[in-house]
């Protein structure tokens, strides 16, 4: 996590969105293990990570996790 915060702003911004996952699943599991709602922050970081990675190759399709 310390590499990506010394990054540049789009790794700062995904490392930044991997900790806001991190709280949202574990908040949600807490909440009467709120699967759903943890399933839906782990999808919304694969599409962020998704972005982040055609974004720093180039790939304008972002295929990279389905």
């Amino acid at each position: 996590m310390a590499m990506l915060q010394e990054g540049d702003g789009k790794e700062r911004g995904l490392a930044k969105n991997i900790q806001q996952s991190q709280q949202r699943v574990h908040e949600a599991l807490l909440d009467n293990l709120n699967s759903k709602a943890a399933l839906d922050a782990l999808l919304d970081l694969v599409k962020d990570t998704n972005k982040y990675l055609a974004d720093r190759q180039g790939n304008t399709q972002g295929q990279y996790i389905n």
